[in-house]
């Protein structure tokens, strides 16, 4: 005899018969969870058989399969290769493993590399008498905890990159350059495919000179998007435009 908190009592008979109700219980709760799974299954292989069907691949004949297979994978080499041929074409100078190390770049790697580009852009703005008004590259030495190093890396090099071709181009002054937030591209999968990596930068130039820097940021190895374009009238006759601009690098995720 058993008995319960309250005075209630089980007699064995009473605590057989429970045990055996809860065991029927589990073995259903077991029966329909696996024939769910099944009936899932099913519902999968119905599918994919209707698709089959669809697609006629089951009433091809073996020869015909493999010269189907051998089509798609020629044409998956080919759209590979104009892949790569466009990210070759399109893709950022961008160097050193910022480009795809995402961890290998340290705070200090970023620092240091700020410090020596602001030197060497300074240096060759004076020696063609360019004024680099941009103050610091619009880029700050503070690294913070939520910061990403390898961003703001690429961040950096972006704006570098750009920072150059200005001065190679002979603008008059390189007023402001300030970076964006980056933007993230991905695929229908969720995989990320590129980044776009805007820079926000305004300067003075003449007709000859934007037309060249026009012209250079469509070249291979110096590609920058543009996003928005304003020109307006220049401080100078000898910088008759101001032109201010969103221009864009690509980072390829390969």
């Amino acid at each position: 005899m058993s008995s319960f908190k309250g005075g209630f009592h089980l007699s064995e008979r009473n605590q057989i018969l429970l045990f055996l109700v809860v065991i029927v219980g589990i073995l259903v709760a077991v029966w329909r969870f696996s024939f769910h799974g099944i009936a899932v299954q099913k519902e999968e292989n119905r599918a994919i058989r209707a698709k089959l069907e669809k697609s006629g691949f089951l009433h091809q004949t073996r020869e015909a399969l493999e010269a189907t297979i051998a089509h798609e994978t020629a044409v998956h080499a080919q759209l590979t290769s104009e892949w790569s041929n466009t990210v070759d074409r399109l893709a950022a100078s961008i160097s050193g493993n910022a480009l795809y190390g995402r961890s290998n770049v340290l705070a200090i790697d970023y620092r240091v590399h700020l410090l020596q580009t602001r030197t060497r852009l300074d240096r060759k703005a004076g020696q063609l008498g360019i004024r680099l008004g941009a103050g610091e590259l619009g880029m700050s030495e503070e690294v913070f905890s939520n910061d990403d190093p390898r961003k703001l890396m690429v961040q950096l090099q972006t704006v570098e990159h750009l920072v150059d071709l200005a001065l190679d181009r002979r603008i008059r002054t390189l007023v402001t350059v300030v970076p964006k937030e980056p933007i993230e591209y991905h695929d229908p999968k969720g995989a990320l495919l590129f980044e776009e990596f805007p820079v926000d930068v305004e300067f003075d130039i003449d007709f000859d000179e934007f037309y060249d820097l026009f012209r250079v940021v469509f070249e291979e190895g110096h590609v920058f998007v543009f996003k928005n374009i304003r020109i307006t009238s220049g401080a100078s006759g000898k910088a008759p435009l101001r032109v201010r601009a969103v221009l864009s690098a690509l980072v390829f995720n390969q």
